[in-house]
């Protein structure tokens, strides 16, 4: 069973959430940050009157998860009583239904519902109505279902009146505590939110699957072209009657208009004068005021290897690349590096004077990078290794800390054996 109060679909609007995972008495349990479980029935959960957070006049979002057919019948929610009655609920015709006290506001029907039961995502989202008109169209609602066997997807809107404010009971899965009008289908998960009206987007997002991320490309401008002096023949002038420039022109101020990026590459490209042999275990050969543990275990970030950068406003990641050289003194069995960097908002150990000095350390990382190569020893060996993108983080003036960590797996028994070099270390931003 999921844990209580740690839940990436558990939001800051959340009201109640529960899964079912295995037996049906799970539904009772709130996934929520409220913790606050329900009374598990036969086939229905409820929280005793007056469940006074569940009292929301003009913005929620109900949504379920369940198996369901044509025939199936039973209401997913039920609050309060009388002209508060909020319901949400499944006729027998494959229908789901929105009501309000006595007033049936809108419907649906649920797409490809068919003999045999499907998987369903069914939602109620309201929210006030920026159009209204008066009392009776004071708020918008959204009845939206997914059916999650066969990909299918329908809704509707409706407008109706505020919500009367009102307590009572309330009941998941059947309309009544004693369980009458229980849901006759398979019940899986709901999630109740008040004060934030959840989007279709969201609510596939987080019931049916997350949309693929999307694929970095790290686009660049171009540079404004020049004009030849001589565009309409030999000797005549791009200013002179006659003279072909109109496209050109056009093309070179268009691409002089692309310039805000210019200044994006390359944002830190160093190369060393001076490359220290470091010994691989203990990085003797930096100051050892220079060397930090990383925020992951076992990584030592190299102080020599740092760039302080202030990023362009819009980069959202930046590219890292570094060329390294590995060898070893004594013994042949190679040993492997690993190379991460990290971006923060301030050095690893607080420095006074640097902007947000005192704050928690933020960071981002690359993926872990590998090298097991033998390059030798000499000056001109070594190779390049792409650590990958990293997210950018940035203090309060726009300053980032790029760092260099490593980390020797030992195979040979004989750690102080093992060189590493640094030759550079490049940092190039990228758009998103």
């Amino acid at each position: 069973m999921a844990t209580q109060g740690s839940q990436a679909n558990a939001k800051d609007d959340t009201l109640y959430y529960a899964l079912r995972g295995g037996a049906f008495a799970n539904l009772a349990t709130d996934l929520s940050q409220h913790l606050d479980n329900q009374t598990a029935g036969a086939s229905w959960t409820s929280e005793a009157s007056p469940a006074p957070r569940f009292n929301v006049t003009t913005t929620w979002t109900i949504e379920v998860l369940c198996d369901t057919d044509n025939n199936d019948t039973g209401y997913f929610l039920s609050y309060a009583s009388g002209g508060s009655l909020l319901r949400f609920s499944l006729n027998g015709s494959g229908t789901v239904e929105a009501y309000l006290g006595a007033s049936l506001l809108g419907s649906l029907a649920l797409p490809g519902i068919g003999a045999g039961a499907e998987e369903f995502v069914i939602a109620w989202a309201c929210e006030p109505n920026v159009l209204t008109t008066g009392a009776g169209d004071a708020l918008r609602s959204e009845l939206r279902a997914w059916n999650v066997t066969d990909g299918t997807y329908s809704q509707t809107t409706f407008t109706h009146a505020v919500r009367s404010s009102g307590t009572g009971d309330l009941v998941c899965w059947a309309s009544s505590a004693a369980g009458a009008n229980a849901f006759v289908g398979t019940a899986r998960g709901i999630r109740i939110s008040a004060g934030r009206f959840r989007t279709a987007t969201e609510t596939r997002e987080d019931w049916i699957g997350s949309t693929s991320a999307p694929t970095i490309t790290g686009q660049t401008r171009l540079e404004a072209i020049v004009a030849e002096p001589a565009t309409g023949g030999a000797g005549v002038e791009i200013n002179e009657p006659g003279a072909f420039a109109g496209p050109v022109l056009a093309q070179a101020a268009a691409s002089a208009g692309q310039n805000d990026l210019r200044t994006w590459s390359p944002t830190g490209h160093a190369s060393y004068f001076e490359r220290p042999a470091l010994e691989g275990s203990t990085f003797t050969g930096q100051p050892t005021a220079w060397r930090r543990a990383a925020s992951v275990a076992t990584y030592t970030l190299l102080g020599a290897y740092v760039l302080r950068r202030r990023l362009p406003p819009r980069a959202t990641q930046v590219k890292i690349r570094i060329n390294v050289q590995q060898w070893r003194t004594a013994g042949v069995t190679a040993d492997r590096l690993n190379f991460r960097v990290w971006v923060a908002n301030r050095p690893p150990a607080p420095v006074a004077g640097v902007t947000d000095h005192d704050q928690p350390l933020a960071t981002r990382s690359t993926a872990n990078v590998q090298l097991a190569t033998s390059h030798g020893s000499g000056a001109a060996a070594g190779e390049w290794l792409d650590l990958g993108l990293v997210d950018v983080v940035r203090n309060g003036a726009g300053w980032s800390w790029i760092m260099l960590g490593v980390r020797l797996e030992d195979l040979s028994g004989t750690p102080a054996n093992n060189r590493l070099r640094i030759h550079a270390f490049t940092a190039d931003p990228v758009l998103p």
